[in-house]
C-alpha cells in the first residue's frame, strides 16, 4: 500500500529497496493522485517485481504524468517473456487492477529485452482523495 503521506514516487522508492533485483527508478515530480490510483500502481509494480528474476543489468522504471495520464513503463534488457516475471495469476491480478483504474497494460519484447507498460487516464484526478 503507497504511503499516504509521501506519495507514488517516494512510496516506490521505498518497495524497490526492499526487491532483490537492482532497479532504477525514474518518478520525478509526481503530483499526488487519488489513493486509489496510487495504491493500484504500487500494488502491480509490487506484484511484478516480486518474481522478477535475478540479473546482471538493472530494471528499469520511469513514471511520468503528463497531458491528463499516469504512465508507468518498466524495461528489463535480459528477457523478452512475460512468463520468466508473472505467473498468469499474477499478470491477471495486474491487468485487473489496471483495468478497474480504467488503464491499460500491454507487455511485449522490445528494444532487445522486455518492456511492460501501463497507462491510467488521471486528468480531473490531481488532488488527493
Amino acid at each position: 500500500m503507497c504511503d499516504k503521506a509521501s506519495g507514488l514516487g517516494p512510496a516506490l522508492g521505498s518497495m524497490l529497496e526492499t526487491v532483490r533485483r537492482r532497479t532504477t527508478l525514474k518518478a520525478a515530480d509526481l503530483p499526488r493522485f487519488p489513493a486509489r490510483v496510487e495504491d493500484g500502481v504500487h500494488f502491480c509494480l509490487a506484484t511484478l517485481l516480486r518474481g522478477w528474476p535475478d540479473g546482471r543489468t538493472r530494471v528499469l522504471i520511469s513514471v511520468s504524468a503528463r497531458d491528463g495520464r499516469l504512465g508507468v513503463v518498466l524495461f528489463d534488457p535480459e528477457t523478452t517473456d512475460i512468463a520468466h516475471i508473472a505467473t498468469a495469476a499474477g499478470w491477471e491480478a495486474v491487468a485487473g487492477r489496471i483495468a478497474a483504474l480504467k488503464g491499460t497494460v500491454a507487455s511485449g519484447p522490445n528494444f532487445g529485452g522486455l518492456i511492460i507498460t501501463i497507462d491510467i487516464p488521471v486528468a480531473g484526478r490531481n488532488a488527493a482523495l
